[in-house]
């Protein structure tokens, strides 16, 4: 609809509305993965991951809906009409470009369960942004060498401010 603005135009109105975006949907998701977090009854916390799994599609939603707005992509897709949302798929892709994991968001967007991406135990990603993500019960991993505990080198964070309070 909007592919004849000039690009310079359309990244600066992507870059505004993805911020005001999440910006909306950033407290309730905060507000959720505390909660959930804090209160121990099991049927509040199934119905807590219910409410960041829905969150989160509102969220991914909008943004594909800017991709259709601001970008005419053609997508060709095969295999999609066969996925459903009760069953679980393992999504791998190869990071060829900074663009596969919008694409992958966009093409099985409520066609399967929300994506769940494997996180890094050292991964800097502060205190608010890993709540969201251990609420919404995304694996972390920690990497090590066959057969010992150490990590992988250059993974090493010690006294780091982000490994006090992790999740």
């Amino acid at each position: 609809m909007l592919d004849f603005l000039p690009a310079p135009l359309k990244g600066i109105l992507a870059v505004l509305l993805i911020l005001i975006n999440t910006l909306l949907f950033l407290p309730l998701l905060l507000l959720v993965a505390l909660a959930k977090l804090v209160v121990p009854v099991q049927p509040f916390r199934k119905a807590c991951t219910i409410v960041l799994n829905a969150i989160a599609w509102y969220w991914i939603g909008f943004n594909n809906t800017l991709m259709n707005l601001l970008h005419r992509v053609e997508w060709e897709v095969r295999g999609a009409e066969e996925l459903s949302k009760e069953h679980w798929y393992f999504v791998t892709c190869n990071h060829q470009s900074w663009a596969d994991i919008p694409a992958i968001q966009y093409v099985l967007n409520s066609k399967i369960p929300l994506l769940k991406f494997f996180l890094k135990k050292t991964a800097d990603l502060g205190a608010f942004v890993r709540s969201c993500l251990v609420g919404s019960r995304f694996p972390v991993y920690a990497q090590t060498y066959q057969g010992t505990d150490r990590q992988t080198p250059g993974t090493e964070r010690q006294g780091h401010r982000s490994d006090k309070g992790r999740l």
